[in-house]
């Protein structure tokens, strides 16, 4: 429901003139806030920031970060703006459908009901997109 809304206000921003890279930026940069205030209210903002001298750690986090919140969001933002937004979200949230069986091939491991349920909800969320114009 949070990704719906926050496509919804993307969605929005871009029609208005926003390009998807400086949207995204924006959306990063929300994120950059809430997430230091949260985490200086739980007094672990500066101890996460010491797990990144740990060997390998940094480049597999800059690595995901350049290939999570920049490209796949400006991409997802880029396709929201020319597809319709139930068939980009849905598209977008369809990556648990196809990696749960992957875990369970690959790592062996189990996936009980209420993964598969919950699954079916985020994807509703994603669906009921649909529905709004």
């Amino acid at each position: 429901m949070g990704q719906a809304i926050g496509l919804l206000f993307s969605k929005r921003g871009m029609l208005e003139g926003v390009h998807p890279i400086s949207a995204n930026l924006i959306r990063v940069l929300a994120a950059t806030v809430v997430m230091t205030v949260y985490f200086l209210i739980k007094k672990r903002f500066f101890s996460d920031f010491l797990k990144l001298k740990q060997d390998g750690i940094f480049p597999r986090i800059v690595g995901g970060a350049i290939l999570g919140p920049v490209i796949g969001v400006i991409l997802s933002l880029v396709a929201i703006l020319y597809a319709p937004m139930g068939i980009a979200s849905t598209l977008m949230a369809i990556s648990p459908v196809l990696l749960i069986p992957l875990s369970r091939i690959i790592y062996k491991e189990h996936i009980s009901l209420r993964t598969i349920i919950w699954t079916c909800v985020a994807i509703a969320g994603a669906g009921w997109l649909f529905f709004l114009k």
